[in-house]
């Protein structure tokens, strides 16, 4: 797929879906169907559709972002978006527009941030 992405010039769009999954339905039944998504996918785009239970590699990798889990790479394999649950058809083709126009990596994809502990907030007893 990336060796396809890379000789077309396009994108990897790795749609991580279970069967059991409510909203991933809904998606490939509203967002996945929608004529400009279509368009979009195939005119800058390698779709990729695996089921979440069949490649526990990248349930171990992706499954913190929930079902169904949508990732956009790069040729190269880069992360340049990670979204979570259901996108709307309207959100999904400003997603892949803004992708095409700047593929830069999203903040989606940077480091998690730390978080140190504090006393400050804490509730105190009556």
């Amino acid at each position: 797929m990336f060796a396809k992405a890379k000789t077309e010039h396009r994108y990897v769009l790795l749609d991580l879906h279970a069967m059991w999954c409510h909203w991933c339905h809904v998606m490939d039944d509203k967002t996945y169907t929608n004529p400009e998504v279509q368009k979009l996918v195939e005119a800058h785009y390698v779709p990729v559709n695996v089921d979440a239970d069949s490649d526990p590699a990248l349930t171990a990798r992706y499954g913190n972002w929930g079902w169904p889990a949508t990732i956009v790479l790069a040729p190269d394999g880069t992360e340049i978006v990670k979204r979570r649950g259901y996108i709307p058809a309207l959100g999904m083709t400003a997603m892949l527009k803004t992708i095409v126009a700047d593929p830069n990596p999203g903040t989606s994809v940077q480091s998690a941030m730390k978080i140190v502990e504090t006393r400050q907030g804490q509730l105190s007893r009556p």
